[in-house]
């Protein structure tokens, strides 16, 4: 009876509050299931575990002041090499470059500052080429892929041969007379239209050929047109060239003055029908003008 009250009291006992903590600090490990041992053993064993669990919080509880001791001593140790750092990394004031480069000079300072961004430039990993057509540098640990550009080619710079200087100075003379057979060509295109249109039948057809018409014999007005503007000029060119020689001040043609010599010579060109048929024209065109501005009789107005 003994021996049984003995172990009910030694298995109801309060372990120790310093095993209590150490419970609470960290899990328990989970036992293996073991043999059924005498009292005294188990006795024997509980009390070795309530000093092992004492000397773990001990050890617990130095760790923890030892930590934060750390962490104080690491929050305060620093703040010296964290302002030299910040200090670093500010660098020299604005004043302090220009006094600098005042005293250097301006072409050894530039060289200082870029050898320093170059210095920069390396330490963060970055390739540098000595000119743009310098092929780029790699890293030899790195695989080259096979589908790689190996010398830079520059872009093609497409020019317009009509505009470009090396193609020379455009000659309209002797390009009207280079290509004076694409004027015949035009004039036989127009017999041919003109004879297609007077045989066709359909409405949407004729309207087509019509506008055809029309717009090649505008073009061909505004080149004769073109033409005689040119031929004007020339003749005015060659005779104040004639006066200069004779010791006269030039005299620039003025647009006014091109106008009137242009109706002069287009007049000159027309035989007497056309010209009465121009006449005729501009005085109906007048009259046009005129009765545009005469007023209105009122209806039912005078007593008519």
């Amino acid at each position: 009876m003994s021996t049984k009250s003995g172990r009910a009291d030694g298995r109801s006992a309060p372990a120790p509050p310093s095993a209590a903590r150490s419970r609470t600090a960290k899990p328990a490990a989970r036992r293996m299931p073991r043999a059924r041992v005498s009292d005294s053993e188990d006795s024997d064993h509980d009390d070795h575990h309530a000093i092992e669990s004492d000397e773990d919080d001990d050890e617990d509880r130095m760790s923890v002041d030892a930590g934060s001791d750390d962490e104080d001593g690491s929050s305060e140790a620093p703040s010296d090499s964290d302002a030299d750092d910040d200090d670093d990394e500010e660098g020299p004031s604005f004043a302090e470059l220009a006094e600098q480069r005042e005293r250097m000079g301006k072409k050894a300072f530039t060289e200082m500052m870029q050898g320093q961004r170059d210095k920069a430039a390396g330490k963060s990993g970055r390739s540098k080429r000595s000119n743009k057509n310098a092929p780029m540098e790699m890293s030899s640990k790195r695989p080259v892929s096979r589908k790689r550009q190996v010398v830079d080619v520059a872009a093609p710079k497409r020019r317009d041969p009509r505009f470009d200087n090396l193609s020379g100075k455009l000659n309209e003379d002797l390009f009207k007379k280079s290509y004076s057979f694409i004027d015949e060509y035009k004039e036989r295109e127009l017999v041919e239209l003109k004879q297609t249109l007077a045989k066709t039948k359909d409405r949407d057809e004729s309207t087509r050929l019509i506008q055809t018409i029309q717009a090649i014999e505008n073009r061909r007005r505004a080149e004769r047109e073109r033409e005689l503007q040119q031929k004007i000029k020339r003749e005015w060119r060659k005779s104040e060239v004639e006066k200069i020689k004779q010791g006269k001040k030039p005299f620039f043609l003025k647009k006014s003055e091109e106008r009137r010599l242009q109706l002069i010579s287009k007049f000159k060109t027309k035989s007497d029908k056309e010209l009465e048929k121009m006449a005729e024209k501009k005085r109906k065109r007048d009259a046009g003008k005129d009765r545009k501005f005469m007023p209105r009789r009122r209806a039912g107005a005078g007593g008519d």
